[in-house]
């Protein structure tokens, strides 16, 4: 009680002298006091900038890792078949050999598979906007 002794002294007495509630009031000033700074802490930490270091650990994909192994594969197969679609056949050079079928099937499983990836690359090309404005849209005509 001695660190704050003004306050103490006048909280004792609104208490008529009971040093147990003027305790209580005391210990509750303080958690809510520690409580402010802590969420003064947690808006200084949501303005900090992320360090280089930290998020090129975070968002490096490592050759052993298993769903990216499952997803280079899923890559290669694809890629693969594509090409062998197309070779011996006349084709002209507009026409490309990824249909729009398979490049949105290779974001989607990219999507699915690696999403820490998939959310840092939409947030930098400011993607995340619109596909939560698609989403929201395709919800609401499916609703209807």
């Amino acid at each position: 009680l001695s660190r704050l002794a003004a306050v103490t002294a006048a909280y004792l007495d609104e208490c008529y002298g009971d040093r147990v509630l003027c305790f209580g009031l005391c210990s509750h000033y303080s958690v809510l006091t520690n409580q402010l700074v802590e969420k003064e802490k947690e808006k200084t930490k949501k303005v900090a900038t992320l360090s280089d270091d930290r998020l090129l650990m975070a968002l490096t994909l490592h050759p052993d890792d298993a769903k990216y192994t499952e997803f280079r594969q899923y890559v290669d197969n694809t890629t693969k078949k594509a090409i062998q679609d197309v070779y011996g056949n006349f084709s002209t050079l507009t026409k490309p050999i990824f249909s729009q079928k398979m490049m949105t099937d290779l974001a989607s499983e990219f999507a699915l598979m690696l999403p820490t990836p998939y959310k840092a690359i939409t947030a930098i090309l400011y993607q995340h906007t619109l596909l939560k404005k698609n989403k929201r849209i395709k919800d609401n005509c499916g609703q209807r």
